[in-house]
C-alpha cells in the first residue's frame, strides 16, 4: 500500500514540475498587446537575430525596451530570450560586431533604469555602451 501511495505522490509531482516549467516557458513576449518588434538584426552569418522590442507601457508601467536574442528560424521569443530590459526609454541601438558578439548601445539618464543585463546567451557575448547626453562612454 505505502508504495502505490509513493509511486502516486511521485506522479502528481512530475506532472505538477511539467506544468510549472511550460507555464513559467510559455511566457511570449509578443503575446503582450503593448509591446511591438521596432527592429531585427540579423547576425552576420544569419543564424540568429537580435530582436528590440518597445513596451508602450500602460497607465502604471512606463515606456520600456528589450533586446532578444534568437535563432534566425525561431517563430516565438520568449522571456527568457532577452538579454537587455531598461525601463523608462523607448530607444537603443544594437549592431554585430560579428558572428559571436553583440553590442548595445543603450541610453541612460536620471529617469531610466536597467532591469536586466545578460552578458553571454549561448555562444554569443553582448557588449554594453551606455550612452549619456549624446556622448558615448
Amino acid at each position: 500500500m505505502k508504495k502505490k501511495i509513493t509511486k502516486i505522490i511521485i506522479i502528481i509531482a512530475l506532472i505538477f514540475s511539467v506544468y510549472l516549467y511550460l507555464n513559467i516557458r510559455s511566457h511570449e513576449v509578443l503575446s503582450r498587446k503593448s509591446i511591438s518588434i521596432i527592429e531585427e538584426i540579423k547576425s552576420p552569418n544569419n543564424e540568429y537575430k537580435a530582436v528590440v522590442f518597445l513596451d508602450g507601457g500602460s497607465a502604471t508601467v512606463s515606456n520600456n525596451i528589450r533586446v532578444a536574442i534568437v535563432k534566425d528560424s525561431k517563430k516565438r521569443i520568449y522571456d527568457s530570450d532577452v538579454v537587455f530590459f531598461q525601463d523608462k526609454v523607448s530607444s537603443v541601438d544594437v549592431k554585430w560586431n560579428n558572428d559571436n558578439e553583440l553590442i548595445i548601445n543603450y541610453y541612460e539618464d536620471e529617469y531610466s533604469r536597467i532591469i536586466d543585463m545578460i552578458n553571454r546567451i549561448e555562444n554569443i557575448n553582448i557588449k554594453y555602451k551606455k550612452i549619456h547626453k549624446g556622448l558615448t562612454e
